[in-house]
Order: structure tokens, then sequence, then C-alpha cells
């Protein structure tokens, strides 16, 4: 390393300390265990991965094929894989894993029919995680299919079918885990959950972002559902929960489309839900209704400005409880009992400035306000102290 004069040769110097680094300070990569994805790929074994690079593919471009015992990771590492444009195929595909960890990239589906992420786990005890995740266009943006366990968090879902899909399975403990903070724009159906026998435990939807979607949030055979603190502008229907038992529907902001046939909250053989503190306004339909429903407390929730009825009770639905509601502004009365309902008790609710077409009065009815309030029910029973806009 010395020159002709003796002195240190800097270059030299240089090139020693770059090896010295070198043997000293092994890769990330190497140190963290993860091994790199650059190209489109089958993996058939457990462990960390972490694409090096952008990936472009006309069919599957990662494929996971476990045997039901694996646990897999992926950090995109702010990559984007693109699917496209053959009407076939799926960006990500993952089949028979335990656990599965997606992480920090993007997701770009070419043709309609794609589907973005597809993962399937073992039933009984199997887990999905998805963060930070972009995914743009295709039949289902995030497709979740028998995990026991999921959270979705932080991720930007448009321009798909279906935004994120979560499919239950018939066994195990059912669905539970968290659907949070993420944006969906431009879909049909924001999120979607379909069970199978009640098979979700405790699943909570929250603080997520669902704009220009025709419905925000689906659920279908639910157990101990949570939607809450939710942020929906749809053109179909906010929320629409259906054969579910046991729910909490809390604090939602729904705004709706005006000029079609929105609904804000729709109910359909719901059992044991208590639905409070929502605000659902400029509806082409109803802002809350209830089909075919029972038992359910309707309460604290804010309905205006809606083209149907601010709230609606019919089809069969009975023995619910309907209490401090404001209705206002809306087109076909405040708060509505329908013929088909029966056995609602309500009280402390506030309604005015409604309007809405005759009210056939129900024999005995207490509350005679229409089109602020119509009981049209039988054995409905008031408590009093409803402002609709008098007292009755």
């Amino acid at each position: 390393m010395l020159n002709k004069r003796g002195r240190l040769n800097p270059h030299s110097v240089s090139i020693a300390v770059l090896i010295l680094l070198c043997v000293l300070i092994p890769s990330a990569h190497a140190e963290e265990g993860r091994i790199p994805i650059f190209e489109p790929v089958v993996l058939t074994s457990g462990g960390k991965y972490i694409v090096t690079r952008d990936i472009s593919s006309s069919f599957n471009i990662i494929q996971v094929n476990g045997t039901g015992t694996e646990v897999v990771e992926i950090d995109l590492n702010g990559f984007t894989l693109t699917l496209g444009p053959e009407p076939t195929g799926t960006a990500i595909q993952v089949q028979n894993v335990k656990t599965f960890v997606l992480r920090n990239g993007s997701v770009v589906c070419a043709d309609p029919f794609h589907y973005g992420i597809d993962v399937q786990t073992t039933s009984a005890d199997g887990g999905a995680v998805i963060e930070d995740v972009k995914v743009r266009g295709g039949l289902f943006g995030i497709w979740l299919h028998t995990a026991a366990n999921i959270a979705l968090r932080r991720n930007f879902i448009t321009e798909s079918n279906i935004g994120a899909l979560i499919q239950g399975s018939v066994g195990g403990n059912g669905v539970q885990g968290t659907i949070e903070d993420n944006v969906l724009r431009d879909t049909t159906t924001g999120i979607n959950f379909n069970g199978v026998s009640f098979n979700t435990n405790g699943l909570v939807i929250r603080s997520n972002n669902l704009l220009d979607v025709g419905t925000g949030v689906f659920a279908d055979k639910a157990r101990r559902l949570i939607v809450a603190d939710n942020d929906i502008g749809a053109t179909n229907m906010g929320i629409h929960v259906l054969s579910t038992r046991t729910c909490t529907i809390a604090n939602n902001r729904i705004s709706g489309d005006p000029s079609g046939s929105s609904e804000g909250i729709d109910l359909g053989d719901v059992h044991g839900c208590v639905v409070t503190d929502n605000v659902a306004d400029n509806h082409g339909s109803d802002g809350i209704v209830l089909l075919g429903s029972t038992g359910n407390l309707i309460v604290g929730n804010i309905v205006h400005d809606n083209a149907g009825a601010g709230i609606r009770i019919t089809n069969g639905s009975e023995r619910n409880t309907v209490e401090r509601n404001v209705a206002t502004y809306n087109g076909a009365f405040g708060i509505h009992f329908t013929a088909t309902g029966s056995d609602t008790h309500y009280g402390r609710n506030s309604t005015q400035g409604n309007s809405g077409p005759s009210c056939a009065v129900a024999a005995g009815a207490v509350c005679v306000t229409p089109p602020d309030l119509c009981d049209e029910g039988s054995g409905n029973v008031s408590f009093g102290d409803n402002l609709a806009p008098g007292p009755c």
C-alpha cells in the first residue's frame, strides 16, 4: 500500500476498506435470510421472500403451492407486479399454506377478469395478513378464503369488481380479525364477507374509506360482526347485512346517490344487532331499513335528506327497539313502522320536516303524526316521549 515515497496509497486504502466492509457487513438480504424474487415463480417452500424488481407476466406472477403447514412472507419491496393483458391469471396465487403475509408494493391487473391476490389458507388455524399494498383492476382485488385469522390494513384498492372478498368455510372456529384503514375506490362492492354457517367470530371492519362504490360493506351469515367508523359513499347500499346473529354497526358516515335506489343500512334476517350513532343521508331510498329482522336496537342515529324513509321497519320485523334517533327532511316519512312489522318499542325519537304518502294508522296507535312518524304496524308501543314533532 506504500507508494514510491513510502507513503500510503489512498487508492489502495479505499479498496482495502471496501473489502473489509464486505467481509464484516453482509448484505441485508443475506442477513435477514430473505430469498429474492425477480421473475415469475412457483414457490413450494415456506420462508421469507423479497421482490427485487418490477415483474410483468401474462399469467400467474407469484404462485405458492403449500401442503398446509408452510409460513410464507413476501415483501414486495415497493415494486409492482403487472398482470396482463390475457383474460386469465392471478398476480399472486397462494394455495394451502398455514400463514401468508404480504406487504409493501403494488399489483396491477390489465384485464377485468384477472384476480389480484388470491389466498387460500388451511381452514382450522390458517392466517393471512396483507398490508400496505395497492391493487388496481381485476375481478377481485383481494380474495381470502378459508382463513381463520385475517388482517387487511392500509391497502388501497381501486377499479376492481369486488375490492376485498372474504369467504369462510365449514368447520373451524370461524373467521376473526380486522379489516381496517383501507381505501377502496370505484368498485362494485368494496368489502364483501360471505360466511358459511355463521362462521365469523368477531370480524371487525373499521375505519375504512369507501367512495364511489356500488355497495360499501356486504356481510352474509356472520356472528359477532363489528362494522364501525367507516366513511362510505355508495350508489347502491352503504352497509348491507344478511342472515346475521349479533352485530354492531356503529359510528359510520354513509352518503348515497339521491338519483338512484340506494339505501344507507339494510338489514335482512338479522337478529340481536345494535345499530347506533350512524349518519345516513342523501340516499335514493331509505336511510335505515329492517326486513324480517327481530330483537335489534336502533339507537342514536341521524337520518336525513333520504328520498325514502329515514328509518323503516318492515317485512315481518318484530320486537325491535327504535330509540333516540333523529329523522329530518326525508321523502317518505321520518320513521315508518309498516303494516308488515309488529311489536316495536320506540321512544325519544325526534322527527321533523319529513314528507310522505298517506299513512294507514294502525288501530290503537299512540303516535299519529304522519308524515314525520307513521305507525301502521300492530302491537307497537310508544314510550310517549317522541318529538314527532310534538310529544307522543
